[in-house]
């Protein structure tokens, strides 16, 4: 989820923001030590909140609406692990329902 700051942004019920986001260049993504804590760390960085407010953010569930907010993954396939957990989803459920595997 470290792949579109438009979403960071809007995650962190901010889309306007104009404070700079240091995203990873995508390349980077799968060797990242603590994806999960850089993802919080920019969407409280996303909020521009100071103080309080900053505190009382939940970067966890801004996550998970990130997750609501995302609809093209496309730009992760040049990730081997993206591509690879792809394929392996994509064999499960052909043989869950080889009726649709066969018309594809």
């Amino acid at each position: 989820m470290l792949f579109g700051e438009p979403a960071i942004r809007e995650a962190a019920s901010n889309p306007n923001g104009k404070v700079p986001l240091t995203m990873p260049p995508l390349a980077r993504l799968e060797s990242l030590p603590n994806p999960k804590a850089l993802l919080h760390d920019l969407l409280v960085t996303a909020t521009e909140y100071k103080g309080r407010r900053r505190k009382g953010f939940n970067p966890s569930r801004a996550a998970a609406r990130l997750g609501e907010i995302l609809d093209d993954f496309s730009p992760l396939r040049a990730l081997p692990a993206f591509e690879d957990t792809e394929r392996r989803i994509v064999q499960a459920l052909a043989q869950l329902f080889p009726e649709i595997a066969r018309k594809a």
